[in-house]
């Protein structure tokens, strides 16, 4: 930690206005740094040292001139990334759910098909139909997001063919039947085993 001390120290004394370079004796080793270079007028809105702070008082008066005006200037640079980084990652992980299925996730960019939706009660459990569709998601993306969702939910693949995938979990049997390809629209049913 020390040397980051000494670090700061170091740009304090190379950037600060109050030195203008030089050794004790008043050689300059370095040009840009010339005794003759007139001292710039301290900026009104920088509070003043703190009198009688010692080796704090030039540290505080570095940070009140150099830091802080840099890192506001640097968070007023990054603040619109931040902002479009939040949302996206916020509409990116916005999960809803396939209407009538209280676990399979809908994915970004699929919409539900809202009066195609139906629900059957059967001694065994129950029927769940509902259509979904895209014009943004292609058929493999579809199908590759299912496969992947599926399976981290615990639900085995039984089927994965061009057309439909299936996926048994317990006694549920877990179909999606791609009705159409562009625009995409695909099935979902589930029914007891």
């Amino acid at each position: 930690m020390g040397g980051g001390i000494e670090l700061l120290i170091g740009c304090y004394r190379r950037y600060s206005n109050s030195w203008v370079g030089g050794d004790s004796d008043g050689n300059n080793p370095h040009p840009r740094f010339s005794m003759a270079r007139k001292k710039a007028q301290p900026r009104k809105s920088i509070p003043p040292p703190i009198p009688g702070a010692g080796e704090y008082s030039s540290l505080q008066n570095f940070f009140a001139r150099v830091m802080i005006p840099a890192m506001k200037k640097l968070v007023l640079c990054l603040m619109p990334y931040a902002l479009c980084l939040a949302l996206f990652a916020t509409r990116a992980h916005a999960t809803d759910f396939v209407p009538g299925f209280e676990d399979i996730p809908l994915q970004v960019g699929v919409f539900a098909i809202v009066d195609d939706g139906i629900v059957y009660s059967v001694p065994d459990g129950k029927i769940i139909q509902t259509t979904v569709a895209s014009d943004d998601v292609s058929r493999r993306e579809f199908q590759r997001f299912y496969r992947d969702a599926m399976k981290q939910l615990g639900w085995k693949m039984t089927r994965d063919e061009r057309k439909s995938q299936e996926f048994t979990r317990g006694e549920d049997v877990l179909t999606i039947e791609i009705i159409e390809t562009d625009p995409l629209s695909a099935r979902f049913e589930l029914k007891p085993n």
